[in-house]
């Protein structure tokens, strides 16, 4: 939220009008800036041909650096997932929590493989 320029359809617009480039649609950017997801569909809407990635995950804050991308599969933040049509390659930016178990590798592969299985449901 510390950007001010960019936020809306009418600020990329006058981005577009002097560059022929596509553009990534990050949804959970997208929510931070209006959790209705209208913003969102709004970008889809206007400028559906010109994105080629959507990047998804959940949004809590957390950890030493206040990272926001969370597991979308513990935040259950659907309406991130269903705002627009994923008919694109989906990114999946979720960070995971601080590691407490003993067995390190297999909670990370745990945690990655509940993330894809519910991200799988939307796409």
């Amino acid at each position: 939220k510390s950007k001010n320029f960019g936020k809306s359809v009418e600020d990329m617009k006058k981005v577009f009008g002097f560059k022929n480039c596509s553009m990534v649609l990050d949804l959970v950017h997208a929510y931070t800036n209006d959790s209705s997801m209208k913003l969102a569909k709004d970008f889809s809407n206007e400028f559906e041909k010109r994105i080629w990635q959507f990047h998804v995950s959940g949004y809590k804050i957390h950890g030493k650096d206040s990272q926001q991308h969370y597991p979308i599969f513990i935040t259950k933040q659907k309406e991130i997932l269903t705002a627009v049509s994923l008919d694109k390659p989906v990114i999946i930016e979720s960070v995971l929590p601080e590691y407490k178990e003993e067995n390190k590798l297999e909670w990370i592969k745990e945690q990655l493989k509940q993330e894809l299985n519910y991200v799988r449901k939307f796409v």
